[in-house]
């Protein structure tokens, strides 16, 4: 599998533009300079970017298309070939995306504190999704378009991504067209939680597109379609991470109680929000950044140790609450939205969590 030359000018369109915004902050924002190094992940995948010379921009970039190729392939291959139909492809595309991409902490104050609005210009590109595993809409609904699309889970008609305006601004979705351009499907990665309704929820009204107006339909699904995809994806996942090995090596205990301890302590050790206050509360696990409550899933499927999601009243990506039921206990990993203000121009960042209604 080889990428389109269209898709490659496409990630070179975004790899010039995330290269000006990480000179800009290297040269204005020391606060989103720490930001972009808060976790090793993070640090790694923007030190590509910017790096001075036109020769070392163009080795860089040739570097993250293969990185990027790469992944694009492997995913594919383990998650959309010939023995899924066209639904499941699309299924396990959303698990993936759900497990191994948490959200940019998009709800950052920009008008208190204008420095910060860089942090979403950095998350937009389809390699934030990919490569790093934190970004924005528009990275997600990229990223889910390439898998689409080239593991031909869409044989007939167009695959694309639309923006749309939600009453907080705008919000990019994937939409599948039918061959003959009358009928819409549309997935929106972002807010997908899991949950039939959240896959259901896909925008299924009309709703007025920066360059068009359509009926867009949210893809209908049951909870056995997303427990079988979600099976499929922790599979892979465990294995791709080498999860299994970390079960293996220091989550082993004579009962789940001892393993699940085990875990949280592992977690609390690694986890790396502490190097920046804006930063969700993240693991980096062989170069990839996780939310931890998806690590927690998968090192419990790792363990083989049953695992229910509760799914929130919200259906927000940020809220993580998993269920135990041996057990007969919930764990949170709800990561509340922080709030960077400044009380002077140019002044210190602040950071605070709203009450939650």
């Amino acid at each position: 599998m080889k990428l389109l030359s269209s898709d490659v000018v496409e990630l070179e369109h975004e790899y010039k533009h995330l290269s000006e915004v990480v000179k800009s902050v290297k040269e204005n924002s020391e606060d989103i300079l720490d930001y972009l190094n808060s976790s090793e992940p993070s640090s790694t995948f923007f030190s590509f970017f910017d790096t001075g010379s036109r020769e070392e921009n163009n080795s860089n970039f040739g570097q993250l298309v293969y990185w990027y190729q790469k992944t694009l392939r492997d995913v594919v291959k383990n998650l959309g070939n010939d023995t899924f139909t066209g639904r499941e492809k699309m299924f396990n595309f959303l698990e993936y995306l759900r497990l191994t991409c948490c959200n940019e902490n998009y709800q950052i104050n920009e008008n208190d504190f204008a420095d910060v609005s860089l942090i979403p210009e950095l998350s937009y590109s389809r390699m934030n999704a990919a490569l790093l595993g934190k970004s924005v809409c528009s990275a997600q609904s990229k990223f889910l378009k390439d898998l689409i699309t080239y593991s031909k889970a869409l044989p007939y008609g167009r695959v694309t991504t639309q923006t749309i305006f939600v009453p907080k601004g705008l919000h990019d979705i994937v939409v599948l067209n039918s061959e003959d351009e009358n009928r819409a499907i549309t997935l929106d990665p972002q807010n997908y939680v899991g949950s039939v309704s959240s896959v259901k929820r896909g925008f299924d009204c009309k709703k007025r597109l920066l360059d068009d107006s359509f009926e867009g339909k949210g893809f209908r699904t049951t909870k056995k379609d997303l427990l079988k995809a979600r099976e499929t994806v922790l599979d892979y996942c465990v294995r791709k991470y080498g999860i299994d090995k970390l079960a293996h090596r220091d989550f082993q205990g004579a009962s789940p109680e001892e393993q699940i301890e085990k875990i949280e302590r592992f977690i609390s050790s690694y986890t790396t929000n502490c190097k920046h206050p804006l930063n969700f509360d993240t693991i980096s696990v062989q170069g990839h950044e996780f939310e931890v409550g998806k690590f927690f899933e998968m090192a419990c499927h790792a363990c083989g140790i049953p695992y229910e999601l509760e799914v929130p009243s919200k259906e927000d990506r940020a809220h993580t609450v998993i269920v135990l039921p041996t057990m007969n206990r919930k764990v949170d990993f709800t990561q509340k939205p922080k709030l960077a203000t400044s009380t002077k121009e140019n002044g210190p960042i602040y950071v605070k969590t709203p009450v939650q209604d």
